[in-house]
């Protein structure tokens, strides 16, 4: 047997025709049924299964499918050439015999036409198959309908359409060669491209002119364009001519666009060219005559004037030349809150050379005290009570301040509450002024990112303000108005906490709802509780055991901790881990406890101020205070202390202020028992409204007597970070800035800080 790709078995018969092989299929042949006469001429020849060689044939259904040799060498090339020449007329002669219904049976041979049993032998060639790919057929092609204006196949498209558009006539005409027929085809989305830019900037201008003012013109003109052809002529205008008629012409545009714009001030009604004779003339200095501005042109100059006067731009221009003259007022007080030595005049150094003393006096040592540099106040804070102070962490000479509303004659706050941004450079007027819906309860400077000031409100409600803002009545960047889950009572301490790079800064903050909430800005103003603070000891109800909270403070060695004293007079400590209890609690006060804060030296170290008159100090370590202080002898204290705060210099300095207008500081390792300054400012009191003033006429024996200076609460004290400044804020709503003068030295390192504060409360933890 043979093997092989392109070959085929062939059967030979009378009539029968070559097979051929197409698309890489073979057709196989049809059924043929023999005739009688075939059956009859097969009578006596060999078995149907074996050929002339004896060899065995596979037959099947009539049909022959031995398969044949690829190479036959029984026949040489010219019989086989005219063995396919006569098989080519037999299949021809086949094909019409198979219209007329004669089919012919399949045999290896063939017969003659005469009954004889004689056999002829043919030698069929083998079958030479040719493989050849077929071309690609496309069934269906269904293409968008739509196609760009610029795009390359627009011509194309615009053909096809015209092409389409015959079909469709012709099937008007010819009816029978079209059928209608359903199909769902899926067209490409639409894009429109479009492009939006502003309009020009354009003005009016209009103006009234007689036929004679005409004529002038065109006359003008026409003498101008004579004389500009003139001067193009070789050697008619020099280049330095040239130069200055372009100048000319350029500035005269420029004036005119300058006169048509509507910020132009200047008048310009009687605007005239100078004639040849007026230029002659000596230059005479003349007094102007003023021109009273009346009608439609006055109200117009009003209302542009009125316009710059009320832009922003004119605003800080203002406030720029207001800190050139203020420091030219306050220049030597600015200096020596610096510090700086101040330098003798010239005429102090001519009156100490020509003096001569030979009497030598000891040097007295001066005691510690605080000098008054100035004042921060306006006429909006008059009456406003200062509840809180800020230093900004970047720009360290920048103040915020918090004002509660307008109290007069003992009535409740009014007119809400303010934040001001106090500036050492004016000391007379605030930088910026944020108006607020309440009163103002805390404010605090985000140490990461200096620009944003958390303001917490009388009405719960918690403010995030941007300074970065070009404007002087900056607007909250967010507001917790709008959350379910916000204060709901004044929000008293607020403070920014770094949790690290996954949490970035947060702000957490207290009040007198129970609740110490932690906000985050990531995803916009969101919050979540941390605690609700509870009284300690058993107490019936659920309203009785929540505890109020007053203050909040944030230890600078671990910022998952924190500490919060309650309205009963208890400070906790607590920690975001344990939502449900404090990790410990101090107890010592008797009254509220106003302020909590941190020593900056030892976070482990802190002090608190209460309703009770007392300060106290504590240790993390132990539940009970280190020490407790309380002016005694002359002048004792004996109203509440507001506010308290540590000193950045020294480790053992503190200062409070107290509700009788004292400001103390104390220097732990120097005194337990008295402060090392003692301050109490006195203001005149303002006039009484039910006091009439003496009618006119009415003799006076002697001038009335002044009124006696009367002291106003301070509420709050902060020191400053780059100067031995201490201010202090009162309920009149001013905030008076102090030199902090000959106070005890402090060490000049950290550690030895660390070690003085150490050695003051050595002493008092061993006793206790």
């Amino acid at each position: 047997r043979t093997k092989g790709v392109g070959t085929l078995p062939a059967a030979t018969d009378r009539g029968r025709r070559s097979v051929r092989v197409s698309k890489m299929s073979v057709s196989r042949p049809r059924s043929i049924s023999m005739s009688s006469a075939g059956r009859s001429s097969q009578k006596g020849r060999r078995p149907s299964f074996l050929n002339d060689k004896g060899e065995v044939r596979l037959v099947e259904n009539g049909f022959d499918l031995t398969p044949l040799p690829l190479l036959v060498d029984e026949a040489p090339p010219d019989e086989v050439e005219e063995v396919v020449a006569e098989r080519e007329a037999e299949t021809t002669q086949h094909d019409d015999e198979e219209e007329t219904g004669t089919l012919w049976s399949s045999s290896y041979y063939s017969e003659s036409g005469s009954d004889s049993d004689e056999e002829e032998k043919v030698v069929v060639p083998p079958v030479v198959t040719l493989l050849t790919e077929s071309p690609t057929e496309t069934l269906l092609c269904i293409r968008g309908r739509c196609v760009a204006v610029d795009a390359k196949e627009v011509k194309q498209v615009e053909q096809a359409n015209v092409a389409y558009e015959a079909s469709l006539d012709l099937k008007k005409n010819n009816p029978d060669k079209y059928v209608t027929r359903h199909a769902q085809t899926l067209n490409a989305p639409l894009k429109d491209r479009g492009s939006v830019t502003a309009p020009p900037s354009s003005s009016s201008a209009g103006t009234q002119a007689t036929s004679y003012d005409i004529q002038d013109c065109i006359a003008q003109a026409v003498a101008e364009e004579e004389a500009e052809l003139a001067s193009r002529r070789p050697g008619t205008a020099s280049k330095q001519q040239r130069i200055n008629r372009n100048v000319y012409q350029n500035t005269s545009k420029v004036v005119a666009a300058s006169k048509a714009s509507p910020d132009f001030l200047l008048d310009v009604s009687e605007d005239r060219v100078e004639s040849k004779a007026e230029k002659i003339k000596p230059s005479v200095r003349e007094v102007p005559i003023q021109r009273e501005i009346q009608g439609p042109e006055r109200a117009l100059l009003k209302e542009k004037f009125a316009k710059n006067m009320r832009g922003v731009s004119m605003g800080f221009s203002c406030a720029a030349m207001e800190r050139c003259v203020q420091q030219n007022l306050y220049h030597e007080r600015q200096m020596n809150y610096r510090a700086f030595a101040e330098k003798p005049s010239v005429q102090q150094e001519l009156e100490a050379a020509e003096e001569v003393d030979e009497v030598e006096v000891e040097p007295t040592e001066r005691g510690s005290s605080v000098e008054a540099l100035w004042s921060w106040q306006a006429p909006m804070t008059k009456n406003r009570r200062v509840t809180c102070m800020a230093w900004n962490k970047h720009r360290e000479d920048v103040l915020a301040v918090g004002y509660n509303g307008v109290v007069i004659d003992g009535s409740l706050p009014q007119d809400g509450g303010l934040v001001l941004f106090w500036s050492l450079r004016n000391p007379g007027y605030p930088e910026r002024v944020a108006s607020l819906e309440a009163g103002c309860s805390s404010i605090a400077f985000s140490a990461k990112n200096p620009h944003l000031l958390a303001v917490g409100l009388m009405d719960g409600a918690v403010y995030i303000y941007d300074v970065r803002q070009k404007t002087l009545q900056p607007t909250p960047v967010f507001d917790s108005r709008s959350l379910k889950n916000a204060h709901a009572e004044p929000v008293w301490s607020v403070a920014w906490v770094d949790k690290g790079e996954d949490k970035g800064e947060v702000l957490v903050t207290a009040s007198t709802d129970g609740r110490v909430l932690e906000w985050t800005l990531s995803k916009g103003l969101e919050a979540s509780c941390l605690m609700v603070l509870k009284q300690l000891g058993d107490a019936e109800g659920v309203i009785s055991r929540t505890a109020s909270g007053l203050c909040l403070d944030i230890p600078g060695d671990d910022p998952a901790l924190y500490l919060t004293a309650c309205e009963d007079g208890t400070i906790h400590k607590c920690s975001d881990a344990y939502a449900e209890q404090y990790l410990e609690s101090y107890t010592g006060h008797t009254g509220p406890v106003y302020k909590v804060r941190s020593s900056p030296y030892d976070p482990k170290v802190f002090l608190s101020c209460s309703a009770d008159w007392t300060v106290k100090l504590w240790t993390q370590s132990s539940s009970s205070p280190s020490a407790s202080f309380r002016s005694e002898g002359s002048s004792p204290l004996n109203d509440v202390v507001n506010d308290v705060c540590w000193s950045p210099r020294a480790s053992t300095q503190f200062a409070l202020v107290g509700g009788d207008g004292r400001v103390e500081i104390w220097d732990v390792a120097h005194s337990l028992l008295d402060p090392v300054v003692r301050e109490q400012p006195l203001v005149e009191p303002p006039p009484s409204a039910d006091e009439a003033p003496p009618p006119p006429g009415t003799p006076m024996d002697k001038p009335p007597e002044p009124p006696a200076p009367i002291s106003v609460a301070a509420t709050a004290c902060l020191f400053a970070d780059n100067a031995p400044v201490l201010v202090v804020g009162d309920a009149s709503g001013s905030v008076t800035c102090y030199k902090c003068v000959n106070l005890p030295a402090a060490p000049p390192t950290k550690k030895l800080q660390l070690s003085a504060l150490e050695a003051a409360l050595a002493p008092d933890e061993a006793q206790g």
